[in-house]
């Protein structure tokens, strides 16, 4: 399924399991898809998190927002670190990952949903 952000100057379009994660900061966010692609938007991590669960409805469960700001594909996880507030991510071709630090509690909030699939 595809994803579309539109605003009155662009409109961004691209598949839902092409995100490997996103994350934001204020009315700002990145959305990091395969192959190191970044694009940024100007909307924040809830608008967004709304946005996927419209237009994914299902398909969307696999987004899970960590903390205040990052969301991501549960689907790229490749490692979660909580001591240490490392979250490893690949984009599903065992290409490098990527890393993004997170706050630990909320990294072990995550862990205990990703042991329980």
């Amino acid at each position: 399924m595809f994803i579309t952000i539109s605003n009155s100057r662009e409109l961004l379009r691209f598949e839902s399991q092409s995100v490997v994660y996103i994350s934001g900061e204020g009315n700002y966010s990145t959305i990091n898809l395969t192959g190191g692609v970044k694009e940024v938007v100007c909307m924040q991590l809830g608008q967004l998190e709304q946005l996927f669960s419209s237009q994914l409805g299902e398909e969307g469960r696999c987004f899970v927002r960590i903390g205040k700001s990052m969301i991501v594909n549960r689907e790229k996880v490749y490692k979660i670190v909580p001591s240490e507030g490392l979250l490893m991510v690949r984009d599903g071709n065992m290409d490098p990952e990527q890393t993004a630090h997170v706050s630990p509690e909320a990294l072990r909030k995550f862990k205990a949903i990703i042991e329980k699939q």
